[in-house]
């Protein structure tokens, strides 16, 4: 067994934690700030209370994903954080602050660092830190001032985390069925290519993207899905290799990430599919034989 299983299975029976190293965090500020992103992204920020942070997208207007992250509120602005921005984080402000006209909002990259708790223990440790920090709602994933991150890994490591290697946080990610900007997701994708069901607020009023939105929603199925896969193999097929049914070798999707994995199943991935083959049940890439799996 080689040193990142190893490291897999410990943290998995009690817990870990990785430095998120591709992560950005943005600050948006200015006094026309609250109202500008109500109007641009997919969560409410008249509903957004200090100390809670869903998570939430950046649409163009076509519906197209132009960002993933969890957004904060604070006393006097907003925190943005992505755990992978593409190409850059500037990437993600010049977009977000795509319809600044004469609004009074600043957008700008901050010193913050994003952490994944990883583990059997994840909620017991979540729950101790003392280390000021923000907890990203509905995840493993905490926010800190860099200033604050030893800190904030010798607090990890002194509850038993074990400090892993980005292979080892990818396999928990990929495990958890959730998708990376950038590389499970691009801004070629649709929001109804994803789970948006804890990324969009349906209540509010109009933002940039909603017709595309709430037109998939009212068909209530969209064109494809992104699933998790496993199955059992030594080798991995190749990052977008085609997905076909194994029974007649239709092409029905494309894999978008993978990781190998002690015991069994030893392979996961994460890919779409096709909505009207979901139901097909098994698959295949780079001949491999892959099924949906139980935990969608």
């Amino acid at each position: 067994m080689n040193n990142i299983f190893k490291t897999y299975e410990a943290v998995s029976a009690s817990a870990g934690f990785a430095l998120c190293s591709e992560a950005a965090v943005v600050r948006v500020s200015g006094p026309d700030s609250p109202r500008y992103l109500q109007g641009r992204i997919t969560q409410d920020i008249k509903q957004l209370e200090i100390g809670t942070s869903p998570r939430s997208m950046l649409l163009s207007p076509q519906g197209k994903i132009q960002g993933i992250f969890w957004i904060a509120k604070l006393e006097d602005s907003f925190l943005l954080a992505s755990l992978r921005t593409s190409p850059d984080v500037n990437a993600l402000i010049k977009a977000l602050l795509l319809f600044k006209v004469a609004d009074q909002v600043e957008a700008a990259a901050v010193e913050y660092s994003v952490i994944d708790i990883l583990g059997r223990r994840t909620d017991e440790i979540l729950s101790s830190l003392k280390t000021p920090h923000y907890k990203l709602s509905g995840s493993s994933y905490i926010l800190c001032e860099t200033s604050c991150l030893k800190e904030m890994q010798t607090e990890l490591q002194s509850h038993g985390a074990i400090a892993c290697p980005g292979e080892v946080s990818e396999m928990f990610r990929i495990q958890r069925g959730e998708p990376l900007y950038g590389v499970d997701v691009t801004e070629r994708n649709g929001a109804p290519d994803l789970d948006v069901s804890q990324m969009v607020s349906f209540n509010k009023g109009c933002y940039t993207g909603q017709e595309v939105v709430e037109m998939s929603t009212a068909r209530g199925k969209p064109n494809k899905q992104l699933v998790t896969l496993e199955g059992n193999s030594q080798t991995r097929p190749a990052v977008e290799s085609d997905i076909v049914l194994e029974n007649d070798g239709s092409r029905v999707g494309q894999i978008t990430s993978c990781a190998s994995y002690p015991g069994e199943p030893s392979l996961r991935c994460l890919g779409y599919i096709k909505a009207s083959a979901l139901s097909a049940g098994s698959f295949s890439a780079d001949s491999i034989s892959l099924t949906i799996s139980p935990r969608q």
